[in-house]
């Protein structure tokens, strides 16, 4: 019982350092733009440097397929490993790079080179690890344990923006503090590596491969084309989950700070501030939605995770154009909350729709893929519905269109598990 937890310890320490390591780069993005993407108009500075950070939502798709593969057919453990390296070695990287003023063009093209490996990383890291817990944790309680995994992104985010708001808060013209953070992260990810290494590879992994060693060695057809062949409404319903998932947490991470402060007028500092209580809210409920849903089941949960969202998004955008701070903590805490709905069981639901030996691959590419096309995007997508319409419910009805989607593939693979016809 006790390696079991530990191997749950280890999962979360790793997520949260691999999201930690990824948000940095967003934390400093106006220092790190002023001192690699060099221009006369601060604007066009920071449009390159915010472009740096979208290319890593680019790379997950390529990573989760990549890694992905290396966990169904040769280990979780080594995939895991690979990903945290892959997320180390470029923030140490990034906390050494010489500026432009130093190397030219090599400064931003190196810094390019180091968020593109950064997110290949993180597509083979959040469905990995959690897949990894959950086949050492087996039948004990699933959703619990997806839903630590999924706070624990939102705690490696957390920490990088607070980091970055103290060190600012000492010298925000420091060109040598902001380094500090990525150094860190660099370090910590090694002791996470050497915490890895010595864990014992999924029990479910290790038995399946060694009974289908031979039907494995023989079959040549490529991994991923093999899953979209055999199963294509599973892997188009884990792509929803992801998209759904993705537009909820990037709207929360990011979108509602731009929402506040520019469409409702609010101080920047209020607006993060409101944000931050939200990021909590959808920190702590996680683990308790997960809970939820061991106790309910996948079907019953997820439509009543579905009509929750679907009803509170309307009133959750109703509170803030109240612009009364303590209904705006409200509406940020029932999004983080319906948020959390999502995120803290959509790990354990996952895992139910894919064999041991397509699950990793299936989940991570399905799922990033979903995320990253329609959740990295969210931001700019609100953001144009809003100042196209000059409606300020659009990201309601934009919401809302999501979590239909989300409903209906539910239900049809609802329905193909109960017909035996997936696994």
């Amino acid at each position: 019982m006790f390696q079991r937890f530990y191997v749950l310890f280890t999962c979360v320490l790793g997520n949260a350092l691999e999201f930690y390591n990824f948000v940095l780069y967003g934390a400093f993005s106006v220092i790190i733009g002023q001192l690699y993407f060099p221009s006369f108009d601060s604007s066009v500075s920071l449009f390159a440097t915010l472009g740096t950070f979208a290319s890593g939502f680019l790379m997950r798709p390529f990573g989760a397929a990549i890694l992905g593969s290396i966990g169904d057919k040769i280990g979780r453990k080594k995939a895991l490993s690979l990903s945290i390296l892959l997320m180390g070695v470029p923030s140490i990287i990034i906390g050494l790079l010489p500026t432009y003023s130093a190397i030219g063009i090599f400064a931003p093209v190196l810094m390019i080179a180091c968020r593109l490996v950064q997110g290949f990383s993180a597509g083979g890291e959040y469905n990995g690890a959690a897949i990894f817990a959950l086949e050492h944790m087996g039948k004990i309680f699933p959703g619990l344990t997806g839903g630590f995994i999924s706070a624990s992104c939102v705690l490696g985010a957390f920490l990088a923006v607070l980091l970055a708001k103290f060190l600012t808060s000492i010298d925000a013209s420091s060109t040598i503090l902001w380094r500090l953070p990525f150094l860190l992260g660099g370090f910590l990810s090694f002791v996470g590596l050497y915490m890895r290494k010595n864990l014992s590879e999924s029990p479910v992994f290790k038995k399946e491969k060694e009974r289908k060693a031979s039907e494995l060695s023989k079959n040549r057809e490529v991994h991923l084309f093999k899953i979209f062949k055999s199963r294509p409404k599973v892997v188009l319903a884990t792509a929803c989950v992801g998209a759904l998932d993705g537009i909820l947490c990037y709207t929360l991470f990011g979108f509602l700070s731009i929402y506040l402060s520019i469409y409702l007028k609010m101080p920047l500092e209020l607006a993060l501030e409101a944000s931050s209580y939200g990021l909590l809210a959808c920190m702590f409920a996680s683990p308790f939605m997960g809970y939820i849903f061991d106790k309910l089941g996948a079907s019953c949960f997820l439509s009543l995770s579905a009509l929750f969202i679907g009803g509170a998004v309307y009133p959750i955008f109703m509170l803030m154009q109240y612009k009364v701070f303590y209904l705006i903590i409200i509406a940020q805490v029932l999004f983080g909350v319906a948020t959390a709905s999502i995120s803290g069981s959509l790990h354990a639901y996952l895992q139910m729709l894919f064999p041991v030996q397509e699950r990793y691959a299936g989940i991570s590419f399905s799922f990033n893929l979903g995320s990253a096309v329609f959740g990295g995007t969210a931001p700019l997508i609100l953001s144009y519905l809003v100042a196209k319409t000059d409606n300020l419910y659009m990201p309601a009805v934009y919401i809302f269109v999501w979590i239909f989607i989300f409903y209906l593939s539910v239900i049809t693979v609802e329905k193909m598990r109960k017909t035996k016809n997936i696994l």
